[in-house]
């Protein structure tokens, strides 16, 4: 039996059931439109329960239903062993999966508690255990491992939950919420062991399922949290530092060590050379820890396929340097959202265009291999006809640089979608910012996964300056024209580039399988899994994943 079995839902339960346009809601992230990448907190919880002793399972329900048709969800739920179900509603986008999957869950084993967690489910807890009387519990909060273990160790008894911090439960027919107070602010001991993760996994009672998303065996990535919280307040972001003030009571950064930084990058590129996405801007680490970090990185001779840095703000040449010199390609992601400097300012990006054309020309001067830029359709003061010169002004960003260096840079549109994040300024505060908002209960944003058959009907807001349909048509614009560039560089071929446009012709991408304004090869360039292990180190695993795939 397990001690706990953590499962991630896809968006909607029944999407098997129903043809629908799924647009480009996911095109610039791992995962299909049923977001079936599940939390990096899954992750950490298991790494932190099982050093702990407890026999902990991950199940992404999302990604079997994705890629077995013939699943069953009632017959699995019947043969569940385990003491406690966790469930993730960490992104709203996940609300009518989740309690929907409670409810089949509580339906078929009413004996087994089931807990919910994640942003989503922090910012309305109240809601979820007023309405939903199948759920019996839910963790408060960004950070959760250690009170997973009080839990368990409570054995669901009462006198014992009381006093676990951040949680809220049912005794009896009364709700308790416990006081929210367990909010850490050092990260390092609950760094991830992934090696331990992928070894142990393998042996589960579902040995594939525990992997991250759907489409992870031909596209593989592995992730590395520096931080938890922001101080950056980007009005529709639900991860805003006004977010983490008021609904999971963080006032600063909770920080993870440059060496247990390093620690969670070995353990995956010892076994596993595929790319590695360090997650958050290293910046906000300040000068003295990013110097570490790199420093340490560079000592250890960190290597593998590629090595993905973000940044909210453009880097100094300082840093740019450094990076360059690790023994690994190196690729830079930067969101400017906008090319207008005003929108982008009000949006929270204080910026000028002029620092981010400084910024790509050293990247690639210090031969990053890649710098890649992220535009979203759907912002405050946005308009169409700004959306549709963004083209243009990539255009004008090739002029400046050498022939030779063009596929250096890539570039990448969508809608902000499908939701303005509930927790954000915008949310709390739409009309002060121009946001029209269709849904602000768990109630309202169930209804719109589960009746909107067009991705611009799930939309949960408009703008003063553009309706649903506008900001359809101005990401549509804005993709055709950097295809077309794409093309003309020489970043994708033509046979592609007419792939990718007859897709928005059609404007009917009902196939989950398939993104509709990019191709996942230009996202994150990666190789299958079972072609990146390292065989001397990973023998084990080498073996469990031919097993698992029918390889040998």
């Amino acid at each position: 039996m397990s001690d706990l079995i953590l499962i991630h839902p896809p968006s909607y339960l029944q999407f098997r059931e129903e043809k629908r346009k799924y647009g480009p809601i996911s095109d610039v992230i791992p995962s299909t439109p049923l977001f079936d990448m599940y939390p990096y907190g899954f992750l950490s919880i298991y790494s932190h329960l099982s050093k702990k002793g407890f026999r902990v399972e991950i199940f992404n329900l999302a990604a079997r239903m994705i890629m077995d048709p013939s699943f069953k969800l009632r017959e699995y739920v019947r043969k569940i062993d385990a003491k406690l179900i966790g469930i993730d509603l960490h992104w709203m986008v996940h609300a009518s999966g989740a309690i929907e999957l409670a409810k089949v869950i509580k339906e078929e084993r009413p004996e087994i508690p089931l807990m919910l967690g994640g942003f989503s489910a922090t910012i309305f807890y109240n809601e979820i255990m007023e309405n939903y009387k199948w759920i019996d519990m839910i963790l408060l909060g960004d950070t959760t491992e250690e009170l997973f273990e009080k839990v368990l160790e409570s054995q669901m008894n009462p006198e014992k939950m009381e006093k676990i911090p951040n949680l809220v439960y049912r005794d009896g027919g009364k709700i308790k919420v416990n006081n929210f107070s367990y909010i850490p602010e050092d990260l390092s001991d609950l760094k991830i062991d992934y090696y331990n993760i992928f070894k142990n996994l393998s042996y589960s009672s579902e040995p594939l399922w525990w992997i991250p998303f759907s489409d992870f065996i031909e596209h593989p990535i592995g992730a590395v949290i520096l931080f938890k919280g922001c101080r950056f307040n980007c009005l529709a972001c639900g991860g805003s530092s006004y977010a983490y003030a008021k609904y999971f009571r963080r006032k600063s950064l909770a920080i993870k060590s440059p060496s247990a930084v390093i620690e969670e990058v070995r353990s995956i590129t010892e076994h596993l050379k595929i790319p590695v996405f360090i997650v958050g801007d290293v910046q906000l680490l300040g000068k003295n820890r990013w110097e570490m970090l790199l420093k340490k990185m560079k000592e250890e001779r960190i290597s593998t396929q590629a090595i993905f840095f973000e940044f909210f703000t453009p880097p100094p040449l300082e840093l740019i340097e450094k990076v360059s010199s690790l023994d690994a390609e190196v690729y830079f992601q930067i969101s400017p959202e906008s090319h207008s400097e005003e929108t982008r300012k009000y949006y929270g990006r204080p910026y000028s265009n002029e620092a981010l054309m400084n910024f790509i020309i050293n990247s690639i001067n210090n031969n990053i291999k890649r710098v890649d830029l992220y535009f979203l359709v759907g912002l405050p003061r946005q308009t169409l006809m700004e959306v549709s010169s963004l083209p243009k002004f990539i255009s004008e960003i090739y002029k400046k640089l050498p022939s030779d260096k063009e596929k250096q840079l890539d570039f990448f549109v969508a809608p902000l979608a499908p939701f303005v994040d509930p927790g954000s300024i915008a949310f709390d505060f739409p009309q002060k910012f121009g946001y029209k908002l269709r849904a602000r209960s768990v109630e309202d944003h169930m209804n719109l996964v589960k009746h909107s058959r067009d991705w611009r009907g799930m939309l949960n807001y408009e703008t003063y300056w553009m309706s649903r349909e506008d900001i359809a048509t101005a990401t549509y614009l804005a993709a055709k024209g950097l295809i077309l560039l794409k093309r003309d560089i020489g970043i994708i071929d033509r046979a592609l580039s007419e792939l990718l446009l007859s897709r928005i012709d059609e404007s009917y991408t009902s196939d989950i399988f398939m993104k509709e304004t990019v191709v996942s090869d230009d996202l994150y360039p990666s190789k299958p899994i079972y072609s990146v292990i390292d065989e001397r180190s990973s023998s084990i695993i080498l073996n469990i994943m031919k097993n698992i795939l029918g390889l040998e």
